[in-house]
């Protein structure tokens, strides 16, 4: 079954944030993820407490796939770089249809 990972975010280093998302696609790709989308918050239209500016949207075959990504040394190697850069949250979601 497939996953799509959600990452909400706000920047707080661009450069550091470029560097993160160049280095994690190019090896979520080799996890077969793809990017579905990357957008930034336009309006908030019911709720309140959400603050984060921008969202990335990656499809994986299984949360298996997003969890060999995740688990594996070249990403461990990357949180550093992605807690400098970025307030971020991450979560999956089993694809239903």
């Amino acid at each position: 079954m497939s996953v799509v990972m959600i990452s909400t975010f706000t920047v707080k280093d661009a450069d550091k944030f470029q560097s993160y998302l160049v280095q994690s696609k190019q090896l979520a790709s080799k996890h077969e993820a793809e990017l579905v989308l990357r957008g930034t918050l336009s309006r908030v239209l019911n709720g309140n407490g959400y603050n984060a500016e921008q969202v990335v949207i990656a499809r994986f075959p299984s949360q298996e796939k997003v969890d060999a990504w995740f688990d594996s040394p070249e990403y461990k190697a990357l949180i550093d770089i992605r807690e400098d850069a970025a307030d971020m949250a991450m979560m999956t979601y089993e694809v239903m249809n």
